[in-house]
């Protein structure tokens, strides 16, 4: 037969599995910070002038279609004008900084400066 718990089996169970989850969780975070910085990704954007940065690239984008826009005031012409800059903007935003990494040539650079 099970008996009434005790103040000790109230209280201290809940706080010792508190202080068990706690330390866990530190534990993970300091295993997951150490993997990150062995697993520090090299930026292909720090090897690119400023004007092929990302910043610069939406920049130049966005006033080229809303400047087609303002100029000519025509939905087919502003589409024409964004299709090219809109893969022109995906391929060298998305596309071609995981190739960089990818390839491992950053790695070299790196390592060889």
């Amino acid at each position: 037969m099970v008996g009434k718990p005790t103040i000790n089996q109230i209280f201290l169970n809940p706080c010792f599995a508190f202080l068990l989850s706690f330390h866990s969780c530190i534990h993970k975070h300091q295993i997951f910070n150490i993997k990150m910085s062995e697993q520090e990704t090299i930026s292909p954007w720090k090897y690119k002038p400023w004007w092929c940065q990302p910043w610069s690239i939406i920049l130049t984008s966005a006033t080229l279609i809303s400047g087609s826009w303002l100029i000519f005031k025509t939905v087919w012409l502003t589409v024409l004008v964004s299709i090219p800059l809109l893969i022109w903007m995906g391929f060298f935003l998305l596309i071609w900084p995981q190739m960089m990494i990818r390839s491992g040539v950053l790695d070299n650079v790196e390592k060889h400066p």
